[in-house]
């Protein structure tokens, strides 16, 4: 009985020692910092320093497409919810209201768009349209012209339905396009319709009156027999690409009446557009611009700024080629996007050029003077490294997508229409709002997790200023503030944790190249503290030997148990 006891003695104390060994090493957590360089700088501060490890990073803002018109803004989400943001004024933003706002506001969905999927957006001058999962089309915001589609002449705050009484009836729309006071769509058969103001012949019916319902676009002449795959609305004229590449418009492309046809006409194919085959259009205010099937730009229309982007700055009532003799040389473009008096484009790399007007900074290069030839958008700084896979040129403002599917806007912003929780204009990319960043914005994700990095924070505490956390969130930069010499801590927070650096960076009276060597500072190596445990490197040594102990006693304590046997 004496030996049975003792065994349940000493088997209690194995599993206690094992107990505490694994808790101690459970309470170990993964180091937030690896590496600090420069580890020494002047007292005068102004030096940037990158320190590297695991950082948050704020949660994806997905965002399925986005689309940019004259003062706001509209995106789709991947589950299919609308979002706009911007001038109200009319209701453009479909948020049963008439307010502007600088972050992205969700699109009512308690009226037609209840328990609808959303599949493309579009935004004009002051309405906005989409198209659901079924092939039905929906419009909100001015109505002046009855560019809404339903039979009516009265703005809505919120999305209204799209006649389909008449030549809609039974059909499947696969793309909307809304222009400055008219709409287009394309059905799964090829066919077009328009709505709304027709001055200049833009709803292509060979009649100047306006139309509050859709009506087909003439067929009897060049479109005859045609399968269109494409159709984009301007100003007031109207584009549309065929199943062979040809280009085919209405209406008044360069205004001044130079071009005017209330019915489809072929887009010249004599000159540069000889034997090619286009595979995309886009229309501007005055212009419009294709790409072929080999990756280059073609535009015509008004060129005062440029927007044409062939170097001359002349208007052309035919194609002309967009300049490769610069940094287009050996690109191939895979989308192009035309603004009011600007144009955007994107390479097969992500790499994204503009021309023509950029007054308002809407190339996105930190400048405002326009080129009358591509010029590359500054993607170095916003980006953070990822690379640009759509674009929408706007007003005086551009709108792309990343290839993770954060949105970005950049140019004129006074009223909001860059979703940036504010009413200021960008010369440099910037993102687009998310809910998470506490701004009002209903567009799911975002949050800036945001660091604060001090020196010395247990002395003359002094704040690393500028603190930025590079895209794949294996590092942060910030600037040195100005100290007294020696070595100091260095504390990095995020608001739930704090992480103390000891001994971690010197300032030195003179000005210092970085040292050659970034694990040493003058013979002292920083104690590297994890996150709100005070355990460090020498801790987590002892708890190993600790454990050792534990497995050698164990070991020990069994051999005496089986003697006793």
């Amino acid at each position: 009985m004496v030996k049975l006891k003792k065994l349940f003695t000493s088997m209690a104390l194995v599993f206690a020692l094992v107990a505490v060994t694994l808790g101690g090493l459970a309470t170990v957590e993964a180091l937030l910092v690896t590496n600090i360089t420069p580890i020494q700088g002047p007292i005068t501060g102004g030096q940037k320093i990158k320190i590297d490890g695991e950082f948050e990073l704020p949660s994806p803002i997905n965002v399925a497409q986005i689309s940019a018109g004259v003062q706001h803004t509209c995106a789709l989400d991947f589950d299919g919810q609308a979002y706009c943001w911007g001038v109200n004024w009319s209701g453009q933003l479909g948020n049963d209201s008439y307010d502007d706002s600088p972050v992205p506001a969700a699109v009512d969905t308690t009226g037609v768009l209840d328990g609808k999927t959303l599949v493309q957006i579009s935004v004009g001058n002051y309405h906005t349209c989409a198209l659901d999962s079924t092939g039905q089309a929906y419009c909100w915001g001015v109505n002046w012209s009855g560019q809404l589609g339903n039979d009516s002449y009265d703005d809505s705050p919120v999305p209204v339905t799209i006649d389909t009484s008449d030549v809609l009836d039974g059909k499947t729309l696969t793309q909307i396009s809304a222009g400055e006071y008219h709409t287009c769509a394309l059905d799964s058969d090829g066919q077009v319709y328009c709505w709304g103001r027709n001055w200049e012949g833009q709803l292509g019916n060979n009649s100047t009156g306006a139309s509050s319902v859709p009506i087909a676009v003439d067929t009897t002449g060049v479109l005859d027999g045609k399968t269109l795959t494409q159709v984009s609305a301007g100003r007031d004229y109207t584009c549309v690409l065929d199943s062979d590449g040809q280009a085919y418009c209405w209406g008044n492309v360069l205004y001044g009446g130079e071009l005017v046809s209330r019915v489809p006409y072929a887009v010249d194919t004599s000159g540069v557009l000889d034997g090619k085959t286009l595979t995309q259009i886009a229309t501007g205010h005055d212009h419009a611009c294709v790409l072929d099937s080999d990756g280059l730009a073609y535009c015509w229309g008004s060129n005062d700024s440029g927007q044409l982007g062939d170097n001359t700055g002349a208007g052309s009532l035919v194609p002309v080629a967009v300049d490769t003799s610069g940094v287009l040389n050996g690109k191939t473009l895979a989308q192009i996007s035309a603004g009011t008096s600007h144009t955007c484009a994107i390479d097969s790399n992500g790499q994204t050029y503009c021309w023509g007007s950029n007054d308002s900074g809407q190339f996105g290069n930190g400048f405002f003077a326009s080129e009358y030839n591509p010029a590359p958008v500054d993607t170095s700084s916003g980006l953070g490294g990822k690379t640009l896979i759509q674009i929408s040129a706007g007003n005086y403002h551009a709108c792309a997508l990343d290839s993770d599917n954060q949105a970005y806007c950049w140019g004129r912003g006074d009223y909001g229409q860059l979703g940036i929780s504010s009413y200021s204009s960008a010369t440099f990319i910037n993102a687009v709002h998310g809910s998470l960043d506490g701004t009002g914005s209903a567009l799911p994700g975002g949050g800036t997790v945001k660091y604060t990095v001090t020196f010395d924070p247990s002395g003359s505490p002094v704040p690393c200023t500028n603190v930025k956390v590079a895209a794949d969130g294996k590092s942060l930069t910030c600037i040195i503030s100005a100290h007294s010499a020696g070595l100091v801590d260095i504390a990095i927070s995020s608001g739930a944790s704090t992480q103390i650096l000891a001994g971690a960076y010197e300032y030195t009276n003179s000005t210092l190249s970085p040292n050659p060597n970034p694990n040493t500072n003058s013979g002292s190596t920083p104690t590297i503290t994890a996150p709100n445990t005070g355990l460090n490197i020498t801790k987590i040594g002892g708890l190993l030997i600790t454990g050792l102990l534990t497995v050698s006693i164990a070991v020990v304590l069994v051999r005496r148990l089986f003697k006793m046997r």
